[in-house]
C-alpha cells in the first residue's frame, strides 16, 4: 500500500508530527520550509530544526508552529502523526522549492554534525595526556580523608604530619599493610579504623612529600 504524501493543509487544527530521529527532523523542518512556514517567533525551521531538546520525540505542532515531547503533546489534545506513516519522497515540482529546502535543511544538519565532531575531537585532544582524576575510587579518597580526620582531631592540626619524618610513614605503612595481609578486615585497635585506611593515608602523607621534592 503506497504511503499518502504529506500535505499541511489536510491537517487542519491539533496536530503534531513526530520525528524519532534528527534526519526526519531535517525533512520535516524542510517540507515546512518548502511551503512557506517559519517557527512562532519568525525563525526558519532549515535555521532551527529544534531537535536537540526533545531528540527523538520531538513533535512539531501543525497549528502554531511549536514543538515538544510527542508524550506532552498528546496530553494536551493534539492528534500524534507519524514521520513514518507519510512519503516524503522529493518529486521534482514545478518550483523545485520542496527539493531546494529539503536539501538546504538536510545539508544544514550535516555542518552541524561536522561542527559537533570537530569540537569532540578538539576536546579529545585538548584533554590528551592529563590524568583522568575522575577515575579515582571515592572509597580511597573517603580512606585517605577519615584517617586524616582522625590524625587531625587527635594532634590538633592538620599539618601536624608534615613534622614527621618520611621513614616513620614508610614503616607505618608497612606495619599497617603486614596487619591487612594477615587479616584484611581487622582494625587498628587506637584509631578503630580499618588498616587498609591507615595504608592508604600513609601512601598519601609519601606521595605528597614525593611531589613536593619535584
Amino acid at each position: 500500500m503506497n504511503k499518502p504524501r504529506f500535505n499541511i493543509e489536510d491537517y487542519q487544527g491539533k496536530y503534531a508530527m513526530h520525528c524519532e530521529t534528527e534526519v526526519k527532523a531535517a525533512i520535516f523542518c524542510g517540507y515546512m520550509d518548502s511551503v512557506g512556514r517559519v517557527w512562532i517567533d519568525g525563525t526558519s525551521y532549515v535555521e532551527d530544526m529544534a531537535y536537540d531538546d526533545c531528540e527523538n520525540d520531538t513533535a512539531y505542532t501543525l497549528d502554531d508552529m511549536s514543538y515538544g515531547h510527542w508524550q506532552e503533546l498528546e496530553r494536551c489534545r493534539y492528534t500524534i502523526l507519524e514521520f513514518d506513516d507519510f512519503d516524503w519522497s522529493i518529486n521534482c515540482d514545478e518550483t523545485g522549492r520542496y527539493f531546494q529546502s529539503i536539501t538546504k535543511s538536510l545539508s544544514a544538519l550535516d555542518d552541524r554534525i561536522s561542527r559537533d565532531e570537530e569540537n569532540r575531537q578538539q576536546e579529545a585532544k585538548a584533554d590528551t595526556g592529563k590524568p583522568r582524576l575522575s577515575l579515582v575510587s571515592p572509597y580511597l579518597i573517603e580512606a585517605v580523608g577519615t584517617v586524616r580526620t582522625y590524625g587531625t582531631e587527635k594532634y590538633g592540626s592538620p599539618d601536624n604530619w608534615r613534622e614527621v619524618e618520611p621513614e616513620r610513614y614508610k614503616d607505618a605503612l608497612m606495619r599497617h599493610w603486614v596487619e591487612y595481609l594477615k587479616n584484611p578486615e581487622s582494625r587498628d585497635t587506637e584509631s578503630g579504623l580499618l588498616h587498609i585506611d591507615h595504608v592508604a593515608c600513609n601512601v598519601n602523607f609519601l606521595v605528597e612529600v614525593a611531589h613536593a621534592e619535584d
